[in-house]
């Protein structure tokens, strides 16, 4: 019994020790199994190639903001070597505040591991080799859901100073998101409202409303600044004030499937060009192609190139593709539930299409001005071979653990509405505030993955951002009182 205690003791007295240690322990096996320069996708040349060769525009639909966030993590030392390890010591960091933010409502243990299994997820280890914008985003997204936990729980006045200092923290943090990955947009949105909301109620007692205002004027000042530059350079090179310039031919490839081929399927109202982008994606379709033509090439593809009309093409495919989806409401709808399902308990794995570092290497050498591709290697020409295999098996065999979390999560919050419902029963009121807050998280990842839904396509990396929301609602779905942690928390009253 001693030993026990003892280690009871140790545990509780150094647990972001052991913490770090399992996280660095986790990263390590997988280090050892492959230490090739990273895990390369397709939009990887977007993040990588184009920031770095001089006269490129930016790419049209996926942003290079990410390129100048490792620059700026990695003090201008912006290469493959550096940019690993950021993100890695960033995934730690992202363990350590989720133990941090659940602590807040919980007991120690359950802490302690939830956050234990969020840095085990093979998932983010994989992404955290990559060259992709998953791993940052859920770095900022666990930050944002830490900022929000504790401004729910905190109970002291806070001074000016202070509250200007954290709604500027919380725009920085979000405009960044937002940066980063545009489709995140609503994922930001709504957790700034939610900040937005809580810290009102928190604070509304001890400052007048036109202070309450100007925090809010300093938050979205803060969210926007951030985005500017690169929506100042998408404007120069494609004359549209945006992070994603190309979001008609986005939309168009995402809803091709409801373009109706007839014999005249291109109405002559239509500008040219965008009837020949639809009997392009009829002509692909006869051919018994599922796909979109945007990943065929042609027509579709070059409308994200930069372009004389180039905006009022993008406006005029924005248009058609929400007029596809309101004319076909219901097939849309039964589209979206499916990928929405997809994205979660069926997911679409396509590690074939991750490369490793010497692939990479060898495509960028058909790019004439892209300079010194051998720096980003750290002077170093990477291994040829097979690389990473134990870690995609990893994540191909755990692709599905963020829709088993979400499972578990909206079971346990219906099963407290219907004990809610009983007559006679009324819970805690901390257990009311701590459902209430879950709530709110699980609402803001519903949210989140039916944006994605409609925009995108159902693949398994879409829902890993969505982890530290939805660990902190399943945290939060039990009793949260540390010191009546295993009494029933249902009262029935007399």
């Amino acid at each position: 019994m001693k030993n026990v205690t003892a280690v009871h003791k140790s545990i509780a007295k150094h647990p972001y020790l052991i913490l770090t240690g399992w996280c660095v322990a986790v990263r390590t096996v997988w280090f050892l199994q492959d230490q090739s320069p990273g895990i390369y996708f397709s939009d990887s040349w977007d993040y990588i190639v184009v920031p770095r060769t001089p006269g490129l525009a930016s790419d049209s639909l996926h942003s290079s903001y990410i390129y100048y966030v490792w620059e700026t993590l990695s003090f201008g030392h912006t290469n493959a070597v550096n940019i690993i390890a950021i993100q890695s010591l960033l995934g730690v960091v992202s363990c350590l505040i989720l133990f941090t933010t659940i602590r807040v409502r919980c007991s120690f243990y359950r802490s302690l591991l939830i956050a234990g299994i969020f840095g085990a997820i093979p998932g983010l280890a994989f992404f955290e080799r990559s060259f992709m914008t998953e791993s940052i985003c859920t770095t900022l997204i666990t930050i944002l859901v830490y900022i929000i936990v504790q401004t729910w729980s905190q109970k002291k006045p806070r001074s000016m100073p202070f509250l200007i200092l954290l709604v500027v923290g919380v725009g920085i943090v979000s405009g960044v998101l937002i940066g980063i990955r545009p489709p995140m947009q609503v994922v930001a949105i709504l957790l700034v409202l939610s900040f937005l909301v809580i810290a009102y109620k928190r604070v509304s007692a001890q400052y007048s409303w036109p202070r309450m205002a100007l925090l809010a004027m300093i938050l979205l000042c803060s969210a926007v600044a951030p985005a500017l530059p690169m929506m100042v350079k998408n404007s120069r090179d494609y004359g549209v004030f945006s992070l994603s310039p190309a979001i008609g031919s986005g939309l168009v490839a995402r809803w091709h499937f409801l373009i109706p081929c007839t014999s005249n399927h291109a109405p002559e109202s239509l500008s040219l060009r965008l009837q020949l982008i639809i009997e392009e994606e009829c002509s692909i379709r006869l051919q018994g192609h599922h796909d979109s033509a945007l990943w065929f090439g042609g027509e579709l593809s070059k409308s994200m190139d930069p372009q004389p009309g180039f905006a009022a093409l993008q406006g005029e495919m924005t248009t058609y593709a929400r007029n596809l989806v309101f004319a076909n409401s219901r097939l849309s709808t039964m589209s979206i539930f499916r990928s929405f399902y997809q994205l979660f308990y069926s997911p679409t794995v396509n590690t074939e299409m991750y490369s490793n570092g010497y692939e990479f290497y060898s495509s960028a050498a058909s790019v004439s001005n892209f300079y010194d591709r051998l720096a980003w290697f750290d002077g170093n020409v990477p291994s040829e071979g097979p690389s990473f295999v134990l870690l995609m098996n990893a994540v191909r065999a755990t692709a599905t653990v963020p829709g088993l979390i979400l499972f578990v999560t909206v079971l346990m919050y219906l099963l407290y509405w219907m004990r809610l419902s009983e007559p006679g029963s009324h819970f805690k009121e901390r257990r009311r505030q701590d459902i209430l807050l879950g709530s709110i998280f699980l609402s803001i990842v519903l949210a989140g993955a039916i944006a994605v839904a409609v925009g995108g396509g159902a693949v398994f990396r879409y829902t890993l951002p969505f982890l530290p929301m939805l660990l902190v609602a399943l945290a939060f779905s039990w009793p949260s009182d540390p010191s009546a942690e295993d009494s029933d928390d249902v009262e029935e009253s007399r």
